[in-house]
């Protein structure tokens, strides 16, 4: 009878005794390790904003976008919106502020005179 080899798949890491083996084996020792502990969820610094547009000026931006390398859609409205926010503040004389509530729902009612 020839001794028994060593398995040099065991001192690789593999688990060559069965289910036993596995059992027996602490989760550190299979790989599994406690998650990090959570911190405390930040604030998203983006949400999405849904808008109705013209079909048009969609495909312009598209096509601008698709041939502007490094230019995203999400980049090119965000620039605009501020371009044109800071032209209107301009304009009025400063910071618009007020009380920001939902928009109105439902169609809008047209007094005819």
């Amino acid at each position: 009878m020839t001794p028994k080899k060593p398995d040099s798949r065991a001192a690789a890491g593999w688990i060559v005794g069965g289910v036993e083996e596995l059992k027996n084996q602490t989760p550190a020792q299979r790989g599994m390790v406690r998650p990090p502990e959570e911190k405390a969820k930040a604030v998203p610094s983006r949400k999405r904003f849904t808008v109705n547009l013209d079909l048009e000026l969609i495909e312009r931006a598209r096509i601008t976008v698709a041939n502007t390398l490094g230019l995203t859609l999400t980049g090119l409205v965000e620039d605009a919106l501020r371009k044109e926010l800071a032209k209107m503040e301009k304009e009025r004389g400063g910071a618009i502020s007020g009380n920001v509530s939902a928009p109105k729902k439902g169609r809008p009612v047209v007094i005819k005179g």
